[in-house]
């Protein structure tokens, strides 16, 4: 497929559905997996994703702001949809009026909640959040005899649809503190005696890893997009049955291919004076796009199935590369930013950052092609 962007993303039909595939059979079909399309879907895209995942059995997809699950309603996804980190209380009357199941995480917010509903008269599917160690949003064991009490007092159109937390410790390769907030999750619910219809608590790392953490279903991120969590998971699962695939691949062309003298300064502040005759290439992309600031001459994207050296400082809107050693560079040549040879995992580790940012922080406006 020719494309004629100046910078694109492609998305990978085929590793999105052997990943979810790889995933059900690692946890099993008693357990339901959440697609969270949060972030613009890790950076992939959500409007281009929630298409090709309305139709894969989900339990529902998932996504962190109220914002997020206003959009994908106005697209056009009707399936079910959770908030699983804050909403706004002017957001709330839409929200319940386009029947999203909403995070619940202090009294504050359950009051909004129970306000809009009463209001309203619509029925309101809640997740009531618990914080087992996190320590991010969610109520804390001292809350659940008030909490209790201000359950009792719900309308009849509120349901308690989940109970659930989030695990701080499960992409480490120590399972100590992991099994201990699932231990402490147990603990918790039965101390607040309320029967929910569902429980969940586990990311990618804790489904994979923890079969106790499963519940009713898992809420699937990074992994549903083709990476490991983090390095200590992705040793923990050599020898085991279960591959995943990148689904996401940056492109760009080459504006322009120039030769400059043994000397010449390369980009602002002259970071770099090349020692040889030297063939350069701009690229269309930069710091505005998502591309680190900190790849300024620590990294390289692929030209010609070679590797092309970053040179001079990445600005907001060009990044140059050292063409040198690269056969027949050309303007208008496609390369890759992100994609095979430039995984996100190794670039994250040379800018000193996760791939989850690498990924997250890539521009909305870069058009994305599943293909």
């Amino acid at each position: 497929m020719a494309f004629v962007d100046r910078t694109w993303i492609e998305l990978s039909t085929t590793a999105l559905y052997h990943n979810l595939y790889q995933v059900r059979q690692a946890i099993g079909p008693e357990v339901g997996i959440a697609a969270v399309l949060k972030a613009n879907a890790y950076g992939h895209g959500w409007r281009q994703l929630w298409p090709l995942l309305a139709s894969q059995r989900l339990r529902a997809i998932a996504v962190a702001h109220g914002h997020e699950a206003l959009a994908l309603r106005q697209d056009g996804y009707r399936g079910p949809l959770i908030v699983l980190t804050h909403w706004l209380p002017n957001q709330l009357g839409r929200l319940v009026s386009h029947q999203v199941e909403l995070v619940v995480w202090d009294f504050e917010s359950w009051k909004h909640v129970q306000y809009m509903a009463r209001r309203l008269r619509r029925p309101v599917q809640l997740h009531l959040k618990l914080d087992t160690g996190t320590s991010r949003i969610g109520f804390v064991e001292r809350d659940l005899p008030s909490l209790r009490r201000f359950l009792s007092t719900h309308p009849s159109s509120v349901t308690i649809r989940g109970i659930f937390s989030h695990l701080a410790n499960a992409e480490e390769w120590s399972t100590q503190r992991t099994n201990g907030q699932i231990k402490y999750f147990t603990t918790l619910t039965s101390k607040l005696r309320i029967t929910a219809d569902e429980y969940h608590l586990a990311c990618t790392a804790a489904a994979l890893r923890y079969p106790a953490s499963r519940l009713s279903f898992i809420r699937l991120g990074i992994g549903l997009y083709g990476h490991w969590p983090s390095t200590a998971i992705e040793r923990w699962a050599r020898g085991r049955p279960i591959r995943l695939q990148p689904v996401l691949s940056w492109y760009s062309r080459l504006s322009q291919v120039k030769r400059v003298p043994r000397g010449a300064a390369v980009g602002y502040g002259s970071t770099v004076q090349v020692r040889r005759p030297t063939v350069l290439g701009l690229i269309p992309v930069g710091y505005s796009d998502g591309y680190d600031r900190r790849a300024s001459n620590r990294w390289w994207v692929i030209v010609n199935n070679r590797r092309a050296p970053v040179i001079g400082r990445v600005s907001m809107n060009l990044l140059t590369v050292d063409l040198t050693d690269v056969p027949g560079p050309v303007a208008g040549q496609r390369l890759t930013l992100v994609g095979t040879g430039v995984s996100p995992e190794a670039f994250s580790r040379a800018v000193g950052t996760i791939h989850y940012e690498v990924l997250s922080r890539l521009h909305p406006d870069i058009p994305r092609y599943p293909v």
